[in-house]
């Protein structure tokens, strides 16, 4: 499955985050192993896809930052901006 991830903490091999389900410090966590991991910044949002199951964490493949998704032409939904009535 593809998830948004908003990456919590970095270091030189693993980055670790949630996604919208899970609480900071409450429920499991995703854990990304592969991709560019020294270059994800705490507080920013990647898009991962879903590769494992630990208990009630996850084990996650970066596909590619919000960042780069943008400049690929992606939808509104990955932009970050909380739709509105209306607009």
């Amino acid at each position: 499955a593809r998830v948004d991830v908003l990456i919590d903490e970095v270091d030189a091999e693993t980055a670790v985050g949630r996604t919208f389900r899970e609480a900071p410090e409450i429920d499991g966590i995703v854990t990304i192993t592969s991709g560019e991991v020294d270059a994800m910044v705490p507080g920013t949002f990647v898009e991962a896809i879903v590769d494992g199951v630990e208990g009630p964490d996850l084990t996650a493949t970066l596909l590619l930052d919000r960042a780069d998704a943008a400049g690929a032409g992606a939808s509104q939904a990955h932009s970050g901006a909380i739709p509105t009535a209306g607009g």
